[in-house]
């Protein structure tokens, strides 16, 4: 005994038979269709066909594979984006940890294509901003840690120093008129 069920739908005549429990479903008598008639011979039972039908896509959606949905925790490196030349940001942290969720495959995966980024576009002195997160379609973003992140972004400079030097006695080496500075312009103090 078999406890699979087979539902047989006829293209020619649209006849249903249904076999259970292992029997096979005897074939029901021919009905013979004139010429004219034949395009519509098995439309007289439509109903059922349709009905057989609308089963069978209903058995093969729920029986289709589909893939577990897994959550996975990795650390990523932090990239800055929209900082601009001579800018620098300090205080920022490395990585970020992520706590994802998606299909398996997608995220046990080797190459994940997963970043996070800081955008600091016109941003000056100390700010706070959101840790954003790019990652694939299907893929959902439960927790960032840190989620907001605190940087002092410092304009880079140059400067230059004049320097009076005064050498004495023998063998003392040249020294240039002036020295260049180059650093973070808020610690610079006025000479």
């Amino acid at each position: 005994m078999s406890d699979a069920l087979v539902i047989v739908v006829s293209e020619e005549t649209g006849a249903i038979r249904v076999a259970e429990g292992g029997g096979s479903p005897r074939p029901s008598p021919s009905r013979p269709c004139g010429r004219a008639s034949r395009r519509w011979c098995g439309m007289r039972d439509w109903p059922a066909f349709l009905l057989a039908l609308l089963v069978a896509f209903a058995l093969w959606y729920s029986l289709q594979e589909q893939a577990p949905v897994v959550e996975r925790s990795l650390k990523v490196p932090l990239q800055v984006v929209g900082l601009g030349e001579g800018r620098r940001a300090l205080g920022l942290p490395r990585e970020v940890l992520l706590r994802l969720r998606g299909p398996a495959p997608l995220l046990e995966g080797r190459a994940l294509p997963v970043s996070a980024y800081l955008d600091l576009s016109g941003a000056e002195g100390e700010v706070v901003r959101e840790v954003r997160v790019a990652a694939p379609q299907g893929v959902e973003v439960l927790e960032v840690v840190p989620a907001r992140v605190g940087v002092v972004v410092e304009v880079e400079a140059q400067r230059q120093i004049p320097v009076e030097v005064l050498a004495q006695g023998p063998g003392s080496l040249p020294i240039p008129p002036s020295w260049r500075r180059w650093g973070r312009k808020a610690r610079w103090r006025p000479l």
